[in-house]
């Protein structure tokens, strides 16, 4: 009996089919990823990912993940293909690949080194291939370079994620919380159910006209600002339910997303003060898929920005400080109407990575993505509020206590203090005064400074009681401070008005 020849192109074939996916493994690095992360992103086990790199999976993804692959690595069903395939040679390698090496190398192609700025111009802090690069903040060539970063069309797809994202949070994700606050329990519910929410709100499938909705939704903007949650509790729910059932029966109505978006924006604050993360996450997600639905880039932005915070208030500090870079780029090069209002958003999101940069520990890249608003700030030259969202120089100096207190440096905190004129602070924005103080306390308290910090806590409540009183720092402070406490009246009354009186 002879043997059967083994057939030379049947081998070669089984080798191409067992290649390392090189490219597949470059894109995610690109990106900044690791296999976990990416893993995380699209719901499979990391050793998948291993797998699919490796080329150990002849298969590759499923039809499935193929979609969630491609939307989180920001290709298109065609480019992604060709991330999967090896087989071909350089010189007749398909366009899609083509285009994705293309940016790849824009991307890489003229980025600087953390901290480099020869020019002495502003420059946008933007993580590639997961380290900080700096981008001037100019318009032309700058502006084209940092939207090939991130261009629109990946910032809508990267919603998908962010959705993946809050509803694995909403199964039971990694996500713990204590007890819901009785200021919160109302609306986190009608974000958990919206359906109910309708159905509690409208009698008859009737709502409001949409200008009537919108004043509504602008009376909360403003009151969040104040941080009267009991005030938002009232109105919250039943907006909520209203809202959604005006978007069910208007469609794709441009005005009607907005609302919407805006209305959500606010439910996401107010769910970050509650430390309800999860609720946040998906306030937070339908505030930008609405934004995305009516194409309007700056919702989309502070939404993102929103989106960010609601992912550093459940502990993922590394997803947070990319997904502010990413609510900074997106206004990088879009022609928008309102530039300040353009800036504003960027700045404020740039305060938000500095803020999960420096919980992370990273003093680094903490301060550059901080020089950089204080760049735009000093463009700006007076504080602003668009979208719920405060920024300006004053609250760059804000941050300039903060930080360091986050980086566990009380004393560089104590000494920005002075730095800061809240004079400049329109009263409306009572919440900016209170949080500021609130830190204030916690640099004297961490200086051994208890009398100062107790009268800067007493200013605080006197600018926003509920600032002060629900704020999770607070809670953490009062209780050290009563520890050392030398018989002050002040403190334990304080205490009390808080609820963290033993």
């Amino acid at each position: 009996m002879t043997s059967k020849k083994p057939n030379k192109n049947e081998h070669n074939q089984g080798n191409a089919m067992a290649t390392k996916r090189h490219r597949l493994a470059r894109r995610r690095k690109t990106l900044g990823f690791t296999q976990e992360e990416l893993a995380e992103r699209i719901g499979v086990d990391p050793s998948t990912i291993r797998r699919w790199e490796s080329g150990a999976s002849k298969t590759g993804p499923t039809p499935h993940l193929r979609a969630k692959l491609a939307t989180v690595l920001q290709v298109s069903p065609e480019q992604l293909d060709a991330l999967l395939h090896e087989d071909g040679d350089v010189r007749g390698e398909s366009a899609a690949w083509s285009s994705v090496r293309q940016s790849e190398g824009d991307s890489h192609r003229g980025g600087q080194q953390p901290g480099s700025n020869p020019g002495g111009e502003v420059v946008l802090p933007v993580l590639i291939g997961g380290r900080v690069n700096l981008v001037p903040l100019g318009v032309g060539t700058a502006g084209e370079y940092s939207m090939r970063l991130v261009t629109r069309r990946s910032a809508l797809g990267y919603s998908l994620v962010v959705a993946a994202a809050a509803t694995h949070a909403a199964n039971g994700g990694a996500q713990a919380h204590g007890p819901t606050p009785s200021w919160a329990t109302a609306t986190y519910e009608a974000v958990l159910n919206p359906v109910e929410a309708m159905r509690s709100a409208t009698t008859d499938n009737d709502v409001p006209p949409l200008s009537t909705l919108r004043r509504m939704v602008d009376y909360t903007v403003r009151v969040s600002l104040t941080s009267d949650y009991g005030a938002l509790e009232q109105v919250l729910p039943r907006l909520l339910g209203q809202l959604e059932m005006a978007s069910l029966q208007r469609g794709d109505d441009e005005e009607c997303k907005q609302v919407s978006s805006d209305l959500y924006a606010v439910v996401g604050w107010m769910l970050i003060k509650a430390d309800l993360s999860t609720g946040a996450q998906i306030a937070a997600e339908r505030a930008l898929a609405a934004a995305q639905q009516a194409e309007d880039v700056l919702r989309v932005a502070a939404a993102t920005r929103c989106f960010a915070e609601a992912q550093m208030r459940a502990g993922q500090l590394e997803s947070a400080t990319r997904t502010s870079l990413l609510a900074a780029v997106q206004l990088e090069g879009n022609a928008v109407v309102d530039q300040p209002a353009a800036l504003s958003l960027r700045g404020a999101a740039l305060l938000s990575a500095a803020a999960a940069s420096a919980r992370r520990g990273d003093r680094r890249e903490a301060q550059v993505s901080l020089k950089a608003a204080a760049g735009i700030a000093d463009i700006l030259k007076h504080d602003r509020s668009d979208l719920g969202t405060v920024f300006g120089p004053t609250n760059v100096a804000i941050h300039q206590v903060a930080i360091p207190m986050e980086l566990g440096d009380a004393r560089e905190a104590a000494r920005q203090v002075s730095g800061v004129d809240l004079g400049r602070v329109p009263a409306a924005l009572s919440e900016r005064r209170s949080r500021f103080l609130i830190d204030v306390a916690r640099s004297y308290a961490g200086l051994g400074n208890d009398t100062a910090a107790i009268d800067a806590l007493v200013d605080a409540e006197r600018a926003s009681p509920h600032e002060l009183r629900h704020h999770r720092l607070t809670r953490a402070l009062i209780p050290e401070l009563l520890t050392r406490e030398r018989r002050s009246s002040k403190l334990r009354a304080l205490a009390g008005r808080c609820g963290v009186l033993g």
